[in-house]
């Protein structure tokens, strides 16, 4: 299996957003880290769960109810165990410490 670095692929992304928007590379990408940064867990998590489903928040918006409601749904489910993988496991104290 070959793997292709997406190094190039994100940067040239990002180069083309900062023009679409007039401003400079760097203000660009400080404008989207502050923006990212003002997210909540949760927040972050969603995004990332709806780019991995191929959708934004405008497609979620422009769903019929009942195809959003099945989204919304899947989206919770995934927030949920992504949250739980992140969340540190408390030591089971009723077995023996590990030496």
């Amino acid at each position: 299996m070959k793997l292709t670095p997406i190094g190039p692929i994100v940067a040239q992304d990002l180069k083309d957003s900062a023009r679409a928007t007039g401003k400079s590379f760097g203000s660009y990408l400080a404008q989207e880290l502050e923006n990212y940064m003002k997210l909540t867990p949760a927040e972050r998590i969603r995004e990332a769960v709806l780019k991995k489903l191929g959708l934004t928040e405008a497609d979620l918006a422009s769903m019929p109810p009942s195809a959003r409601q099945g989204i919304e749904d899947k989206i919770g489910e995934m927030v949920k165990a992504m949250m739980a993988e992140s969340t540190p496991k408390t030591r089971d104290d009723s077995s023996p410490p590990r030496v």
